[in-house]
């Protein structure tokens, strides 16, 4: 099916067709999994993530997003190094600052340690959705040998903010005054599975809409904030 899909994007640039390719996208593979999606989102890098202040402001931004989308969120990770999504029904609560806040950061033994969340709102744990957030804080011992990058990634639907931009712009600046990133970058991401086997799986399909349609974003912040630790991303419009 997403063959199929991939095909009629590649005969059409238009993006007034935007709505109607993120519908077609919701195709699941033989598996019943949804492995492509857009969404409207940004990407913000910033230095010194593991330090309370870091920790603070991705807090206060997950709390805004909880309170934009929290009700469609389905699945969630709270650990770094890990994708294992465990379900949104299941919790009592969306308060993550018992993580994001324990004292256990500012011990030694954490020196070594990162600090991650991913939600989205998915029917099935693998499932790529529009409705997403993803943030990083990169070890103290990184951040010290090589001022490593952090990130915090978000996504909604393309359409969500259709008749009042501004609002999607208001709060990105807000975020950025929190976060004070160093760089970062936003517009029509196409996001993939959290599963890395699928995402794996349909890169080339990825590959192929990015060629085609320079506009998109193709945002892999696990590995760009790597490359792009010493310099911005580009425009990539």
């Amino acid at each position: 099916k997403i063959g199929n899909l991939d095909r009629r994007f590649m005969m059409n640039s238009d993006w007034s067709d935007l709505k109607e390719w993120d519908e077609a996208l919701v195709s699941d593979d033989e598996d019943g999994k949804i492995p492509i999606r857009f969404g409207l989102g940004a990407t913000l890098y910033f230095h010194n993530g593991h330090a309370e202040e870091k920790r603070r402001a991705a807090l206060a931004c997950f709390n805004d997003y909880e309170r934009l989308c929290g009700a469609l969120l389905q699945w969630y990770c709270v650990e770094a190094n890990s994708r294992r999504m465990y379900s949104v029904a299941k919790l009592r609560s969306f308060d993550m600052s018992p993580y994001l806040l324990s004292s256990k950061w500012n011990a030694e033994e954490a020196r070594e340690h990162a600090w991650s969340f991913y939600w989205h709102g998915g029917k099935h744990r693998d499932d790529a959705s529009p409705l997403k957030i993803h943030a990083y804080g990169s070890p103290r011992m990184y951040a010290e040998l090589d001022n490593s990058l952090s990130f915090l990634q978000v996504s909604v639907p393309v359409m969500w903010f259709q008749n009042n931009a501004e609002d999607f712009l208001g709060l990105m600046l807000s975020w950025c005054e929190r976060l004070k990133p160093h760089h970062g970058y936003g517009g029509i991401l196409v996001l993939d599975s959290p599963d890395r086997g699928l995402a794996q799986y349909y890169a080339p399909t990825i590959a192929a809409l990015a060629a085609k349609h320079p506009g998109l974003e193709i945002d892999r912040p696990m590995s760009h904030k790597m490359v792009t630790q010493f310099g911005i991303k580009g425009g990539n419009w």
